[in-house]
């Protein structure tokens, strides 16, 4: 038999059920021949056979015990169901590979976990790659659970993975008592034993890292320049600062082309891995000229849990509508839509799509939103996700199939890799054992990317503020030559430049500007607290011409929209009364609902509490550094900076929207949970022991604190 007889045969449950003994040796004697002769792309073959047969588990028979064997010749241990079955010599192999302490019950590593912990453990630095159901991340908790390690840092590459890794950790933590404080903002109360749970930026931010025992990386192809060079440099730079500290480094990320070479000061084992834990079908879609009417059709007979990708958070909100039009759907989630309607907009799309059983999933849905889309989805209260990039960082979830509906991404083409990371969460370790994936386009043909690592090889096009950002003897000297005239300038102090982490030419063009009009500049700049709005106005001018690349996904279309925005919440405007008076501006002009919607949650999400704050303090420093040498007024955006980043509420209140308590839901807890001059641990342990019976809050507010509390 074929291997695609045999994917027939396995598909078809009557079928196998028939003659599962005979597909099994056809298994064994496929994986076998490729075995013998080192034939990589043959042993996958015969491993996807052999995942795809635990969907006919309950047709095998007596067969099982072959398939068994199967499973442990390809190191699959986790799915063997019944190991005291094996026999003697094979539940020794199953037992070499569970860890030393266990970070769940009957816990077992497959074969290539295994190698990668053994490594661990031994103190080796490793450089992981693997597809994504590989159980990268469950290496981490064993290591954890180990007790080997005092203080452990873990970057990931956005908050929403913040509060899953967060979460995750907890439990583990509480599990096993192992006697963790688990941080996951800068400044938070540290213990004897620590574990950080931190975005690259809140690396950099703390400033009392101890000692780390082990620095994890997640997602590390993002040092890579190619993609997002601002995100990346500041990746970087958190790896710089973690070297520094850690005993011990961990990097892991989906599949790449390969790691290019790194320099021999830093010693480590770079593994690269194809294992897969499920099988993929990719299914071509059969297109006509109505692109609506063929998602449609397909849609209309999946009723497992579906994630639909698309290009951008607008087509995501069209796709939704077309769905929810057809009635394609499932009961839904009446109580969310109606919370969703009384504090964004009645006529915003999601609420409409949450009533069908629809999720919509991007980067503007505010935080605890889009947490409860995916617990809501993973318990399959939802029948459809759809979804853009954010699903493919990191974020688990438990789809069975997945429709590629756009082969674009943010603009550009969807190239291989990042198709690949979309393939991978299809089907999911117990729940799903082979996934589906629907292309509506062609597959892309092109390779694999080459990862390199600026902070460490230092290539050339590294960006200078990187460069700027590494201590001295970290530099090769061709990157000392490049930094030498940023060292040797006087119009802004070193300092200020390493400080600031951008790009240090757009830094020296605004020190500029503001020395040639000090005179003028200074009347408007030199302010402390909070401005007037024409001081505001003055300064928001200047960071919309100077970082015109920063500012493009703040949410404004003109300095004086966001200027109006800013005033607008810092004068206690909720999202809600935004969207309202946008609405009432731009829907005579023809915008729609949904548009107006995505520009406010953007600004709130990347312009109000990240990007505004972030560029305040950057020119916060130029402005000190290029008025106080012309002996002229400096000004103090510091306490404006910060309450900005709380969305003009008590910062540790608005922190709470990571945990997965929504801006407007915290306003109501604000009484019950923030006490004069509470730190954030105040406020979290207060959260936990707070009795939802005793809340006025709308029932899916009081789902979503339960929820919250059991994550703490």
């Amino acid at each position: 038999m074929t291997p695609d007889e045999i994917k027939a045969v396995v598909a078809d449950p009557a079928s196998f059920a028939g003659q599962a003994f005979d597909v099994l040796r056809e298994i064994a004697m496929l994986y076998a021949r490729a075995d013998d002769a080192a034939n990589e792309e043959g042993r996958q073959v015969g491993r996807d056979l052999i995942i795809r047969c635990l969907e006919r588990r309950d047709e095998m028979g007596e067969a099982a015990m072959l398939h068994d064997a199967l499973l442990v010749q390809i190191g699959l241990f986790p799915y063997i169901e019944t190991p005291e079955d094996l026999p003697l010599a094979d539940r020794l192999i199953l037992e070499a590979h569970r860890p030393l302490v266990e970070p769940r019950d009957a816990f077992v590593f497959h074969e290539m976990q295994a190698q990668v912990y053994a490594r661990l453990m031994d103190g080796e630095n490793v450089i992981l790659t693997a597809p994504t159901s590989f159980g990268k991340t469950l290496i981490v908790d064993a290591l954890i659970a180990s007790g080997e390690y005092g203080s452990v840092v873990v970057v990931v590459p956005t908050i929403a993975l913040i509060d899953e890794v967060r979460r995750r950790l907890s439990r583990l933590n509480k599990e096993r008592e192992l006697g963790y404080r688990i941080i996951s903002h800068p400044g938070q109360t540290q213990g004897d034993r620590n574990i950080f749970v931190f975005t690259q930026e809140r690396l950099l931010e703390e400033p009392h890292l101890p000692a780390v025992d082990l620095g994890v990386i997640d997602e590390f192809y993002k040092l890579s320049l190619g993609r997002d060079q601002d995100r990346a440099t500041l990746l970087n730079l958190a790896l710089a600062k973690l070297r520094r500290k850690a005993k011990q480094l961990y990097l892991l990320g989906p599949s790449v082309g390969e790691l290019n070479a790194l320099p021999p000061g830093f010693e480590y084992r770079y593994i690269p891995s194809l294992d897969s834990t499920v099988a993929v079908d990719l299914i071509r879609v059969r297109r006509s000229n109505d692109e609506r009417a063929d998602l449609l059709a397909v849609c209309a007979d999946l009723a497992e849990p579906t994630l639909i990708y698309v290009r951008t958070p607008a087509r995501a909100h069209e796709v939704a509508r077309w769905l929810v039009d057809a009635g394609v759907g499932s009961p839904g989630l009446p109580e969310a839509a109606r919370w969703v309607a009384s504090n964004y907009h009645p006529d915003w799309v999601l609420v409409r799509s949450l009533n069908a059983g629809i999720g919509i999933h991007h980067g503007r849905i505010p935080r605890a939103l889009a947490h409860y889309m995916v617990s809501a989805f993973n318990e399959e209260r939802l029948r459809f996700l759809i979804c853009t990039q954010t699903l493919i960082e990191g974020v688990n979830t438990t789809a069975k199939n997945i429709l590629i509906v756009d082969d674009q991404i943010v603009g550009k083409k969807l190239d291989l890799f990042t198709f690949r990371n979309i393939q991978g969460r299809a089907g999911r370790m117990f729940n799903h054992y082979v996934g589906r994936v629907y292309l509506f386009n062609e597959a892309p043909q092109d390779c694999l990317p080459a990862i390199d690592i600026p902070a460490l090889s230092q290539p050339e096009g590294t960006p200078a503020e990187l460069l700027l950002g590494l201590n001295e003897d970290e530099l090769e000297p061709r990157s000392k030559e490049r930094i030498a005239p940023y060292l040797e300038q006087d119009l802004l102090s070193i300092e200020v430049l390493r400080e600031n982490s951008v790009d240090p030419d757009a830094q020296l063009a605004l020190a500029q500007a503001l020395r040639d009009d000090a005179q003028h500049l200074t009347n408007d700049l030199a302010w402390h607290g909070f401005p007037t709005y024409e001081q505001l106005k003055a300064t928001v001018d200047l960071l919309w011409r100077h970082f015109p690349n920063a500012r493009r996904g703040w949410g404004a279309r003109s300095s004086a929209q966001l200027t109006q925005l800013i005033n607008q919440a810092a004068r206690g405007s909720t999202q809600q009364m935004l969207i309202a008076n946008q609405a009432a501006y731009w829907l005579p002009q023809g915008r729609g609902i949904d548009e107006v919607v995505l520009d406010v949650l953007t600004f709130y999400r990347s312009g109000l509490s990240f990007g505004l704050p972030k560029y305040l303090r950057v020119l916060d420093a130029i402005q000190r550094d290029v008025f106080d040498r012309l002996g002229l007024p400096v000004g103090d955006y510091r306490q404006y900076a910060a309450a900005a980043e709380g969305v003009f509420m008590p910062q540790h209140l608005a922190a709470l929207d990571e945990y997965g308590i929504p801006i407007e839901l915290a306003r109501k807890l604000q009484h019950l949970v923030l006490p004069r001059d509470a730190t954030l641990d105040d406020v979290i342990e207060r959260l936990r022991q707070l009795d939802p019976a005793r809340i006025q809050a709308e029932p899916f507010e009081i789902e979503l604190l339960r929820e919250t509390q059991e994550g703490l």
